[in-house]
């Protein structure tokens, strides 16, 4: 049967909108980007995977230094080179959606794991510089809290929500 009033559904049987009693219920997790003074990832077991992820990214990096050094670079390539693949969010100028997509295409390791594997196959050490400075500053950006963007925002990534959150009138009474 068709029923207008969501809250009272047309079934056989039924006797208005069940209530389901305080506390036995979780509700419901946020859009990232979508207005709400509690974060969604505020329990320690759903921030878990989170500083995994982090501490997984943090041994990535310092393997990169190791091998980074073993192969006889500079060191001081490494932080001169760290910003350049943030050139990547330009894609912002155009808007949210494209910006996004840029950033994520820049910060997969996808691409250095690929220059990784020309060096592994060639020999070519250009190959295994950039892929090893590509590799230290997507380790490092995940490390800090900068995940893989959302469309909605800039802010908004896999990994919660960055920088400054505003704080409203509103999120003030809550």
């Amino acid at each position: 049967m068709y029923s207008v009033n969501r809250h009272f559904p047309a079934e056989a049987g039924s006797v208005g909108p069940v209530k389901i009693a305080r506390g036995l219920h979780r509700p419901r997790r946020p859009r990232p980007g979508a207005s709400s003074s509690k974060q969604w990832r505020d329990s320690p077991t759903e921030r878990l995977p989170i500083w995994f992820e982090r501490a997984e990214n943090l041994a990535l990096a310092i393997a990169v230094v190791v091998v980074y050094g073993r192969l006889h670079f500079s060191w001081w390539w490494l932080p001169v080179f760290f910003l350049a693949f943030d050139a990547s969010a330009v894609g912002y100028l155009v808007g949210n959606r494209a910006g996004a997509i840029c950033y994520n295409l820049a910060h997969v390791y996808v691409a250095p794991v690929v220059l990784l594997l020309s060096y592994a196959l060639t020999g070519t050490r250009w190959c295994a510089f950039v892929g090893l400075l590509w590799a230290f500053h997507i380790a490092v950006d995940r490390v800090v809290g900068y995940g893989l963007k959302c469309a909605s925002s800039f802010q908004d990534t896999h990994l919660g929500r960055i920088g400054r959150q505003r704080l409203t009138r509103h999120s003030l009474a809550q």
